[in-house]
């Protein structure tokens, strides 16, 4: 038998794979890259949309906001009210009041003497009565007094309470600027009531004087 018709004592070697060339290496990482791009890609455009929708817009940077307020930036550090929560401070009054003196007092015709008993209640009605019309006076007439003078007779059955307006006791000169105070002040100094008031005589004058204006 020749070597030719012998058998191999041992199987043949598989072949060795071709290597690739530079141009099949470089098309698949393209295609890697282009597969990763194609996937970031959405999240790429979802971050883009967030942001774009939640920067500051150019009108909220301009405004001062509260940081150039020092009373506010106080509050948000010491915990204190701010200006907003202050109580208003309350107007002052249009009308100040002088005491209330007794004028007169008498039984009949005839005066009871210099010193004359005190009538709280009546005397309390009465202060009220003007300070709560302190408004009669128009701002135009400017600064002045009224004096009051309230007649109270506990004989009389009619009209017990008159009020009258002394033209010596007040320094508007134009009546019409008081016309207003009368109409308010009477009514109200009428409704006072008499009954169950102590008093040592039969009538009695109060007088207050009252100063309008700043």
């Amino acid at each position: 038998m020749t070597d030719s018709q012998r058998k191999p004592s041992h199987p043949p070697s598989e072949p060795r794979p071709s290597r690739k060339s530079f141009a099949e290496v470089g098309a698949e990482r393209s295609g890697r890259l282009q597969l990763l791009g194609a996937l970031f890609l959405p999240f790429v455009l979802v971050a883009a949309a967030l942001y774009w929708w939640r920067r500051p817009r150019a009108e909220e940077l301009a405004q001062p906001h509260d940081a150039g307020d020092p009373s506010q930036e106080a509050s948000l550090v010491t915990g204190a009210p701010g200006p907003a929560s202050a109580p208003s401070a309350s107007p002052a009054p249009k009308v100040k009041l002088a005491e209330v003196r007794a004028v007169s007092c008498q039984d009949g015709k005839k005066p009871a003497g210099e010193v004359c008993d005190r009538l709280p209640a009546i005397e309390q009605a009465f202060a009220k009565a003007i300070e709560s019309s302190g408004a009669c006076v128009p701002e135009s007439a400017g600064a002045g007094t009224v004096e009051y003078v309230l007649d109270v007779s506990f004989a009389r059955k009619k009209s017990p309470i008159t009020l009258q307006l002394p033209r010596a006791g007040r320094s508007f000169k134009n009546p019409k600027v008081v016309a207003g105070c009368t109409h308010a002040i009477r009514p109200k100094v009428q409704a006072i009531p008499l009954e169950g008031v102590t008093h040592t005589h039969a009538r009695y004058k109060l007088s207050i004087v009252a100063t309008y204006g700043p």
